[in-house]
C-alpha cells in the first residue's frame, strides 16, 4: 500500500482508491498533448477517497477540491476551472469537442487585460489550423459560441474554400482510422480532418452543422446582432467587428493569405454607410527563433501577421501557445477602433520593436531578404507518421450520402 494511502487509512480512516477501478492511484490519460491537442499527453494521477461516513469523493489534482464521485462532473470541473482535458479510463469522456468546449470557461486567472472592451467590440474567431488556437482564445476569456474550425485540423486553402462555397463538401472525407492511444476515430480529407468528433455518426454531423450555420450567420448583420444578445459571454446590443485568427499549418500557406482574406471579406464584409463592420485577419507563423509582430500588410489594413517560436509541450497543454499573438491582434484592433480606419492600428502599442515595415504581400516573408524559417509542424498529427491531411488525388466519400 502506498505511504499516502496507508497514512490516510490509519490516521484518518480514509480509504483511497483509483479513478474508475478501485485501485489506488489509477492513472488517467490526458489527451491534450503538445505540440498539438491531438497528441497523446502525459498521465494524471487522480485520487478517490472513501470518507468515514462511507461517501466517496474525487480529489482535483490541480486545486485539491473534494468533488462528488461523478466522473463527468469531475472532468468538467478540471476542464472549465483549470483548462485541462482529462479522459476517464476507456475513453468514456475526454477529447471530444463538446468536452474541449468547457476548457477555461470558469477561470478568469489568465484573461486578456482588456477583455471587457474586446468583448464589446470584437468577435474573436478561430480559423485553426488546429485546436490550439481556440484553446488560447478561451484561456484569454474571449471564447464565444463554438464554430466549425475550432476543434478540427484545416489548411488555409480548405478554410477559404469552405468560406466561399458555404461548407459544401465539409463532410466529404478520403480515409478514416482509429488512434487507440487517444481513443479517437479520425476522418481525413485533403484540406481538413476531424480528430475530436466522429463525423460518421449522424448526431455528431448535426452538431457540426449547427456550428456551420452559426458561422455563416455572421454574414447576416441582423442575425449576427441577434446572436450577440442571446445572453452568452460577451453579449452586446452592438454589432461587433470580426477578428479571425489562424496559425499556419505550414509557412507555405503565406502565399495564399491574400486569397483567404478575400474570401472572408466577400462573405462577411459589411456595406453599412455610417460605420462598416471590420473584417480582420491575424495569421501566426510558428517555428521562428523569436517573437516578431505585429507585421502589417501595406495594401490590406485588415491583415496582420505574427511570427513566433513553436510552443513548448507545457505551453501547448496549458493553452498558452497563441495567447500572446491573440492579445497582440486584439490590441491592434482595439486601438484602431478609437479612430476608425477600417483595419488594424498601424502603430499598435504592442508592436515589437523588431517588427518589419508593412508588406506588399505575405509572400515577402518567404522570398524577401529576411525570410522566415520553414515550419510545417501543423501538417503532422503527433501520432507517429500519421499526417493531418490526405494526399491529393484520393477519392472522397460524402458521409451525408
Amino acid at each position: 500500500m502506498p505511504m499516502l494511502a496507508r497514512h490516510a487509512l490509519e490516521a484518518h480512516g480514509l480509504q483511497m482508491g483509483g479513478f474508475g477501478s478501485g485501485a489506488a492511484g489509477h492513472e488517467v490519460p490526458e489527451p491534450l498533448g503538445a505540440p498539438d491537442c491531438e497528441g497523446a499527453g502525459p498521465k494524471q494521477r487522480v485520487t478517490r477517497l472513501r470518507l468515514p461516513n462511507g461517501e466517496i469523493c474525487l480529489v482535483c489534482p490541480v486545486c485539491g477540491s473534494e468533488l462528488p464521485d461523478d466522473e463527468a462532473a469531475f472532468l468538467e470541473h478540471v476542464a472549465s476551472s483549470h483548462g485541462r482535458a482529462l479522459a476517464a479510463p476507456g475513453g468514456k469522456v475526454g477529447g471530444e469537442s463538446d468536452h474541449l468546449d468547457m476548457l477555461h470557461q470558469s477561470s478568469s486567472e489568465h484573461w486578456y487585460p482588456r477583455r471587457d472592451e474586446a468583448l464589446r467590440q470584437l468577435h474573436v474567431i478561430s480559423l485553426g489550423s488546429f485546436c490550439g488556437m481556440k484553446f488560447s482564445i478561451q484561456r484569454l476569456g474571449l471564447g464565444d459560441a463554438h464554430l466549425p474550425f475550432d476543434w478540427i485540423r484545416s489548411t488555409s486553402e480548405g478554410v477559404a474554400k469552405f468560406v466561399r462555397n458555404g461548407f459544401q463538401g465539409f463532410f466529404s472525407v478520403a480515409t478514416a482510422c482509429d488512434v487507440p492511444s487517444a481513443g479517437m476515430r479520425v476522418h481525413r480529407a485533403q484540406h481538413h480532418s476531424f480528430w475530436h468528433d466522429d463525423v460518421s455518426q449522424l448526431e455528431v454531423r448535426e452538431k457540426m452543422k449547427r456550428r456551420v450555420a452559426r458561422f455563416l450567420a455572421l454574414a447576416d448583420e441582423e442575425a449576427a446582432q441577434a446572436a450577440n444578445t442571446d445572453g452568452s459571454a460577451g453579449s452586446t446590443s452592438c454589432l461587433r467587428d470580426l477578428l479571425f485568427v489562424r496559425s499556419c499549418a505550414c509557412t507555405e500557406e503565406l502565399r495564399h493569405l491574400e486569397q483567404l482574406y478575400a474570401a472572408l471579406s466577400e462573405r462577411f464584409g459589411s456595406s453599412a454607410a455610417e460605420r462598416p463592420r471590420r473584417v480582420l485577419l491575424a495569421v501566426v507563423v510558428d517555428g521562428q527563433d523569436h517573437y516578431e509582430g505585429p507585421i502589417f500588410h501595406a495594401s490590406l489594413p485588415g491583415v496582420l501577421l505574427i511570427a513566433q517560436p513553436l510552443a513548448s509541450d507545457e505551453e501547448a497543454m496549458a493553452g498558452e501557445a497563441y495567447c500572446r499573438a491573440v492579445a497582440t491582434a486584439c490590441d491592434a484592433a482595439l486601438e484602431a477602433d478609437k479612430d476608425f480606419s477600417g483595419g488594424f492600428a498601424l502603430s499598435s502599442s504592442s508592436a515589437d520593436s523588431r517588427a518589419r515595415p508593412p508588406l506588399q504581400s505575405a509572400a515577402e516573408l518567404l522570398d524577401g531578404t529576411e525570410p522566415l524559417a520553414f515550419c510545417a509542424a501543423g501538417l503532422q498529427s503527433g501520432f507517429g507518421d500519421l499526417s493531418c491531411f490526405e494526399v491529393p488525388g484520393l477519392p472522397h466519400v460524402d458521409l451525408e450520402g
